[in-house]
């Protein structure tokens, strides 16, 4: 039985120089490539895997191979039927070496979440900045450099993942009560495993956060301290009390 889980260089998540799209079936390429980076696949395949049309996976494809991550070489055969030579699948071969400079895990179940192209690629980068653990704290600033996307199209990926239940978003705050960047929670297990890294900077988490529901009841204890207080003095001083 094949295994379900693939390796994904960072350089091609993170590189913005190429649309989401294209990103998108380069991971298709490495997730069904063989050992040696080979892999075969219809145009038609490929589409259905990157969840976009032929034209569309013909115009990612030739991205793809104009910007280094894959080659392409066109193979024929004779057909009896037609009786001339035809072509066959395209023989691709992705660029293996990517990986040593940074790659993540990822299951091949990724693909078949409905996700729009923006938002595929705004949850790698999440499972990134998440590194070995299950829970990132990476900024909408550090997205957008991680992606290339500006922060409406952030903002529009996280909350399409918060409603698939991707991700667990949670309101971060410091103890002197201002607000940090969230705290994001894979949820779904399935489609990621662990990443190792090879001089990739993974997003660190602040030393301390605390939820919003806990900054509540600790203002809560506060108030009912002081007013404690309060009248305690004011019973000592034989004051009127209201």
């Amino acid at each position: 039985m094949r295994k379900s889980y693939f390796k994904a260089p960072n350089s091609l998540i993170c590189n913005d120089a190429l649309s989401f799209t294209a990103r998108r079936v380069g991971m298709v390429f490495f997730a069904y490539c063989n050992a040696l980076g080979g892999c075969r696949k219809s145009y038609k395949t490929i589409a259905a895997l990157a969840r976009c049309s032929v034209a569309t996976a013909v115009k990612a494809v030739r991205e793809l191979q104009e910007a280094g991550y894959i080659s392409v070489k066109r193979t024929k055969y004779y057909s009896g039927k037609l009786e001339r030579a035809v072509y066959g699948k395209n023989t691709y071969t992705v660029d293996l070496p990517l990986l040593q400079q940074g790659y993540t895990i990822f299951n091949r179940a990724i693909f078949s979440q409905e996700l729009t192209d923006s938002a595929f690629v705004v949850f790698c980068a999440v499972v990134i900045c998440a590194g070995n653990e299950h829970r990132a704290y990476p900024s909408i600033s550090a997205l957008q450099k991680k992606t290339g996307a500006v922060r409406s199209t952030v903002c529009a990926g996280l909350k399409l993942l918060k409603a698939l239940k991707n991700l667990l978003v949670q309101l971060c705050v410091k103890k002197n009560r201002e607000h940090t960047a969230n705290s994001y929670i894979l949820c779904n297990t399935s489609v990621f495993c662990v990443q190792h890294t090879a001089g990739e900077e993974i997003c660190q988490a602040p030393v301390e956060v605390f939820s919003l529901r806990g900054v509540v009841r600790n203002l809560e204890n506060k108030v009912k301290t002081q007013i404690t207080r309060v009248l305690n003095y004011l019973l000592k001083k034989d004051l009127p009390t209201v």
